[in-house]
């Protein structure tokens, strides 16, 4: 009996996420729209992260940019594949219609270390191993 309790909260459970993510897609599909955003990571089943795997780019050998959205706002980042170095860009803050609330470019040299099991340890494996394959600036 609690065994059949137990599967049937967990598919409940299930159902649910799907609806969040739909959802959650559905109220920021104007910003998706015409971009091939994947998903990246889900932080404390608030935060869900996507990266634009269409619009990456690789403007050196060793050197990739990427946009990830989360939540209200875009960033680009830039990572260096070789050194396992992050920068920020670029930042884009959404209000809840989509309007763009404000944007903001960075002319900064500081270089942040990427820790491996973190989210943008995960980015910047995908994204360094997709060089190549997507190379156009």
């Amino acid at each position: 009996m609690l065994l059949a309790l137990v599967k049937e909260v967990s598919k409940r459970l299930l159902q649910l996420s799907f609806v969040f993510i739909g959802l959650s897609i559905i109220h920021f599909y104007p910003l998706a729209e015409g971009a091939e955003w994947e998903f990246l990571s889900e932080e404390d089943n608030e935060k869900i992260i996507f990266y634009n795997k269409e619009r990456t780019t690789y403007p050196t050998s060793d050197t990739a940019r990427v946009w990830i959205w989360y939540n209200d706002s875009m960033n680009l980042y830039e990572i260096r594949c070789s050194t396992k170095k992050l920068q920020v860009n670029h930042i884009i803050k959404y209000d809840s219609k989509g309007n763009v609330l404000w944007s903001h470019s960075f002319n900064l040299e500081k270089w942040y270390v990427i820790t491996p099991d973190s989210i943008e340890g995960k980015l910047h494996k995908i994204v360094c191993s997709q060089k190549g394959k997507n190379n156009f600036c």
